[in-house]
């Protein structure tokens, strides 16, 4: 696991130093890091509730559950898996990002003040 690692750290460090232009005039190499890191749950999921889950198994947790994000690379979907105790079943599946459902909720937002704005008309 550790030569792993340090191979994976040597491919980010030589990415990080290519030069902008070596995928030629026409763009740049885009290259993406997969970030891993811990979070805790602030609300409840449930994957089978959500029509925008792209392929692959979602991942439901609910609050306060403590998720091992193993790739962040997506801006909207990450994988993760569950932290548990002891428990010999790994739970592994897609989760939306954080920024993803930001955004949800700031839709959501907007639609609520705008009902709300509509039902409110002034009669005389």
């Amino acid at each position: 696991m550790l030569d792993f690692v340090r191979f994976e750290h040597r491919n980010d460090e030589r990415r990080n130093k290519m030069p902008s232009d070596i995928a030629g005039s026409t763009g740049s190499l885009k290259t993406s890091t997969k970030r891993q890191f811990f979070v805790r749950a602030e609300f409840d999921y449930d994957p089978t509730r959500d029509p925008s889950l792209p392929g692959g198994p979602g991942l439901a947790f609910h609050t306060g559950d403590i998720l091992y994000v193993t790739n962040a690379a997506d801006d909207s979907w990450w994988q993760a898996k569950r932290v548990t105790n002891g428990q010999d079943e790994e739970e592994i599946g897609i989760i939306p990002s954080k920024n993803r459902v930001e955004k949800k909720e700031r839709a959501r937002q907007k639609r609520v003040n705008f009902n709300q704005g509509s039902n409110s008309r002034v009669s005389y």
